[in-house]
């Protein structure tokens, strides 16, 4: 997959696939002009929470035009309000080679299945306090206690 920046008669032609003023159709409209667009600015601008379910949505669609929607990492990091490194991607439009438009984009046999990196993706968290807790722990006690106070509390931990 490599990023691109589409041509005004190429941009024309993918959005009129798409229903306008949708989300779907801002976030692609916003990167056929710009390419390597870190997640937090492309939420801000088109006003989209989860770019990576419409990615998984609408990807078939934009397969027709030897395109798809995807992320990657940055060259460098970039650094968060608390001046840590963030693990933020940044999403482009790709073209797709010959051989990536016959992979399967769902499903078991979808390329990620098999990837290690893919099967050995942990969630990015400090699991630890400073004191060696686990956070997990923390929180299964902070919920304990809360419940305890009369309160109710939903979902799992």
């Amino acid at each position: 997959m490599n990023p691109c920046i589409l041509k005004k008669r190429e941009k024309q032609k993918v959005l009129e696939a798409f229903t306008p003023n949708t989300q779907p159709y801002r976030v692609i409209q916003y990167l056929a002009d710009n390419a390597r667009v870190p997640v937090s600015t492309l939420n801000k601008i088109t006003s989209t929470g989860n770019i990576a379910d419409i990615a998984l949505k609408h990807n078939e669609a934009l397969r027709r035009f030897g395109l798809g929607l995807g992320c990657h990492r940055p060259p460098a990091h970039y650094i968060n309000q608390f001046g840590q490194p963030s693990m933020m991607q940044e999403w482009s439009i790709c073209k797709l080679l010959p051989h990536e438009l016959k992979l399967p984009t769902k499903g078991p046999d979808r390329p990620q299945v098999t990837d290690p990196l893919f099967k050995q993706r942990r969630l990015i968290i400090i699991d630890k306090t400073d004191e060696g807790v686990p956070v997990n722990s923390l929180l299964a006690a902070t919920r304990k206690g809360v419940q305890k106070a009369g309160y109710r509390v939903g979902g799992k931990l």
